[in-house]
Protein backbone atom coordinates (compact mmCIF):
# COMPACT_ATOMS: atom_id res chain seq x y z
CA UNK A 1 0.00 0.00 0.00
CA UNK A 2 2.46 2.23 1.01
CA UNK A 3 4.34 2.27 -2.34
CA UNK A 4 1.50 2.32 -4.40
CA UNK A 5 0.48 5.95 -2.66
CA UNK A 6 4.11 6.94 -3.37
CA UNK A 7 3.99 6.24 -6.37
CA UNK A 8 0.83 7.69 -7.19
CA UNK A 9 1.88 10.88 -5.38
CA UNK A 10 5.00 11.32 -7.81
CA UNK A 11 2.06 11.00 -10.66
CA UNK A 12 0.64 13.85 -9.03
CA UNK A 13 3.66 16.16 -8.79
CA UNK A 14 4.35 15.64 -12.08
CA UNK A 15 0.52 16.26 -13.57
CA UNK A 16 0.92 19.22 -11.31
CA UNK A 17 4.46 20.36 -12.70
CA UNK A 18 3.24 19.69 -16.18
CA UNK A 19 0.13 21.86 -15.63
CA UNK A 20 1.87 24.61 -14.08
CA UNK A 21 4.16 24.38 -17.11
CA UNK A 22 1.88 24.18 -20.08
CA UNK A 23 -0.82 27.52 -18.33
CA UNK A 24 2.71 29.54 -17.79
CA UNK A 25 3.40 28.61 -21.57
CA UNK A 26 -0.01 29.37 -22.77
CA UNK A 27 -0.14 32.77 -20.76
CA UNK A 28 2.98 33.55 -22.00
CA UNK A 29 2.06 32.85 -25.66
CA UNK A 30 -1.36 34.91 -25.10
CA UNK A 31 1.01 37.91 -23.73
CA UNK A 32 2.82 37.77 -27.50
CA UNK A 33 -0.25 37.20 -29.72
CA UNK A 34 -1.57 40.37 -27.90
CA UNK A 35 1.48 42.31 -28.40
CA UNK A 36 1.57 41.04 -31.88
CA UNK A 37 -1.92 41.97 -32.17
CA UNK A 38 -1.67 45.88 -31.26
CA UNK A 39 1.87 45.82 -33.27
CA UNK A 40 -0.16 45.03 -36.47
CA UNK A 41 -3.06 47.54 -35.61
CA UNK A 42 -0.48 50.05 -34.51
CA UNK A 43 2.11 49.30 -37.69
CA UNK A 44 2.39 52.23 -39.76
CA UNK A 45 2.07 50.96 -43.10
CA UNK A 46 3.13 54.09 -45.27
CA UNK A 47 -0.25 55.02 -46.39
CA UNK A 48 -3.44 56.08 -45.23
CA UNK A 49 -5.45 53.43 -45.17
CA UNK A 50 -8.73 55.26 -42.82
CA UNK A 51 -12.13 55.65 -45.01
CA UNK A 52 -11.53 53.93 -48.20
CA UNK A 53 -13.59 52.00 -49.73
CA UNK A 54 -12.66 49.82 -53.10
CA UNK A 55 -14.11 49.39 -56.16
CA UNK A 56 -13.10 46.65 -58.19
CA UNK A 57 -13.16 47.71 -61.63
CA UNK A 58 -11.54 46.12 -64.54
CA UNK A 59 -8.73 47.47 -66.66
CA UNK A 60 -10.34 46.93 -69.86
CA UNK A 61 -13.02 49.04 -68.50
CA UNK A 62 -10.60 52.73 -67.78
CA UNK A 63 -13.38 54.80 -69.98
CA UNK A 64 -16.46 53.69 -67.49
CA UNK A 65 -14.13 53.72 -64.27
CA UNK A 66 -13.25 57.50 -65.38
CA UNK A 67 -16.67 58.23 -65.99
CA UNK A 68 -17.93 56.43 -62.35
CA UNK A 69 -15.39 58.46 -61.28
CA UNK A 70 -16.05 61.48 -62.03
CA UNK A 71 -20.03 60.62 -60.92
CA UNK A 72 -18.77 59.80 -57.12
CA UNK A 73 -17.14 63.16 -57.04
CA UNK A 74 -20.33 64.39 -56.83
CA UNK A 75 -21.60 62.42 -53.62
CA UNK A 76 -22.07 64.17 -50.73
CA UNK A 77 -19.84 62.77 -48.12
CA UNK A 78 -16.93 61.98 -50.73
CA UNK A 79 -13.63 64.09 -50.23
CA UNK A 80 -11.50 62.41 -52.67
CA UNK A 81 -10.83 59.69 -55.48
CA UNK A 82 -7.82 57.58 -57.00
CA UNK A 83 -7.99 54.88 -58.83
CA UNK A 84 -5.23 51.49 -59.49
CA UNK A 85 -5.65 48.72 -61.43
CA UNK A 86 -4.89 46.58 -58.19
CA UNK A 87 -5.79 47.24 -54.47
CA UNK A 88 -2.35 48.66 -52.28
CA UNK A 89 -2.01 45.95 -49.88
CA UNK A 90 -3.38 42.98 -51.75
CA UNK A 91 -0.81 39.70 -52.73
CA UNK A 92 -2.40 39.82 -56.40
CA UNK A 93 -0.14 42.70 -57.56
CA UNK A 94 1.62 42.07 -61.13
CA UNK A 95 5.55 41.31 -60.82
CA UNK A 96 7.86 42.19 -63.46
CA UNK A 97 11.66 42.43 -64.21
CA UNK A 98 13.45 45.40 -64.96
CA UNK A 99 16.71 45.25 -66.00
CA UNK A 100 19.07 48.56 -64.28
CA UNK A 101 22.05 49.71 -66.44
CA UNK A 102 25.02 52.32 -64.27
CA UNK A 103 28.35 51.59 -64.69
CA UNK A 104 29.24 48.57 -62.81
CA UNK A 105 27.10 46.91 -65.57
CA UNK A 106 23.54 46.27 -65.69
CA UNK A 107 21.71 43.67 -63.60
CA UNK A 108 18.44 42.12 -63.53
CA UNK A 109 15.90 43.27 -60.25
CA UNK A 110 12.44 41.46 -60.15
CA UNK A 111 9.80 44.32 -58.58
CA UNK A 112 6.22 44.94 -58.08
CA UNK A 113 4.33 47.23 -60.54
CA UNK A 114 0.70 48.65 -59.95
CA UNK A 115 -0.54 51.46 -62.57
CA UNK A 116 -1.86 54.09 -60.67
CA UNK A 117 -3.86 57.28 -61.67
CA UNK A 118 -2.06 60.89 -60.79
CA UNK A 119 -3.81 61.45 -57.48
CA UNK A 120 -2.65 58.01 -55.97
CA UNK A 121 0.12 59.26 -54.10
CA UNK A 122 -1.64 62.46 -52.75
CA UNK A 123 -4.80 60.14 -51.26
CA UNK A 124 -3.14 57.57 -49.64
CA UNK A 125 -1.10 60.34 -48.20
CA UNK A 126 2.20 58.49 -49.91
CA UNK A 127 4.87 60.89 -49.01
CA UNK A 128 7.03 61.08 -51.95
CA UNK A 129 10.94 61.78 -50.99
CA UNK A 130 12.90 62.16 -53.84
CA UNK A 131 11.88 63.44 -57.09
CA UNK A 132 8.51 64.18 -58.25
CA UNK A 133 5.15 63.07 -58.12
CA UNK A 134 2.60 61.61 -61.43
CA UNK A 135 1.70 64.44 -62.69
CA UNK A 136 -1.04 65.41 -65.86
CA UNK A 137 1.67 68.53 -67.26
CA UNK A 138 4.08 65.82 -68.11
CA UNK A 139 3.48 63.89 -71.24
CA UNK A 140 5.46 60.57 -70.04
CA UNK A 141 3.32 60.21 -67.32
CA UNK A 142 0.28 60.46 -69.28
CA UNK A 143 1.54 57.96 -71.89
CA UNK A 144 2.92 55.77 -68.62
CA UNK A 145 6.14 55.81 -69.44
CA UNK A 146 6.97 57.51 -66.24
CA UNK A 147 7.75 55.73 -62.57
CA UNK A 148 7.73 55.94 -59.09
CA UNK A 149 9.91 53.86 -57.31
CA UNK A 150 9.86 53.01 -53.56
CA UNK A 151 12.14 53.72 -50.97
CA UNK A 152 13.55 49.18 -51.20
CA UNK A 153 14.01 49.81 -55.43
CA UNK A 154 15.97 53.12 -54.74
CA UNK A 155 17.93 51.51 -52.67
CA UNK A 156 18.93 48.64 -54.79
CA UNK A 157 19.60 50.92 -57.98
CA UNK A 158 21.17 53.81 -56.68
CA UNK A 159 22.13 53.27 -52.75
CA UNK A 160 21.07 55.55 -50.04
CA UNK A 161 18.24 57.82 -51.02
CA UNK A 162 19.04 60.46 -49.15
CA UNK A 163 22.52 60.41 -50.75
CA UNK A 164 21.63 60.62 -53.75
CA UNK A 165 21.15 63.64 -55.94
CA UNK A 166 18.94 61.54 -58.78
CA UNK A 167 16.07 63.60 -59.72
CA UNK A 168 13.72 62.83 -62.44
CA UNK A 169 15.23 64.64 -65.94
CA UNK A 170 14.08 62.31 -68.36
CA UNK A 171 10.73 64.74 -68.47
CA UNK A 172 11.43 67.46 -71.17
CA UNK A 173 8.04 69.12 -71.51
Amino acid sequence: GKIFATHRSQIRNILVVLQFTISTTLSMVTVHVIRQLNFISNYDIGFNKEAVIVLPVSYTEMQREQTMMHNMKSVAGVRDLTGSLRRLGNNNLDRNSIIYYSEQGSREITCTNLFVDFNYCDFYQIPVIAGRNLSPDFANDRNRMSFVINESLAHKLIGNVSDSNESDSNDSD
